[in-house]
């Protein structure tokens, strides 16, 4: 009897310390829209008005200085072309830096991250995915980025 019930108290404290972890998309506010775009090389991107409005972006209610880039699981910084006047007309475009994934995700996986067995490529997936959305009150600090 007791050592059952040594277990089950054992068992629920475990438990109890399992549920504390973090897991890792703490960044994502519930009440706002995302656009999401997938990765899988290198380089630099652009978005254009027509882009954005043929998905679905409100491009003609949003403040492009507004306009906020995620990725792991953290702020990406951007550059959008024409944002002084407050609106996104024609010509103007979103350009960023993206980087494809790697194995920066799967070092949590390993109790020692540098025994993973090759930094440069995930064992999960080759895709990441960047989340496109805005922040019209600016509760986001952006010049922490």
């Amino acid at each position: 009897m007791i050592r059952t019930l040594l277990a089950v108290l054992f068992g629920s404290f475990t438990l109890l310390g399992v549920a504390q972890l973090p897991y890792g998309n703490e960044w994502i506010d519930h009440d706002r829209q995302y656009w999401r775009f997938d990765v899988v090389e290198d380089g630099v991107r652009r978005i254009d008005r027509a882009t954005l409005l043929s998905s679905g972006f409100p491009v003609n209610t949003v403040d492009p200085r507004d306009l906020m880039l995620f990725s792991r699981e953290k702020l990406v910084p951007i550059y959008v072309e024409g944002e002084q006047d407050g609106s996104f007309d024609e010509g103007d475009f979103i350009e960023f830096q993206v980087q494809r994934n790697d194995a920066w995700l799967d070092e949590q996986m390993y109790p020692l991250p540098d025994h993973v067995g090759n930094p440069y490529y995930s064992f999960v997936n080759d895709t990441i995915r960047y989340y496109l959305t805005w922040d019209d009150d600016n509760a986001v600090d952006k010049a922490h980025i």
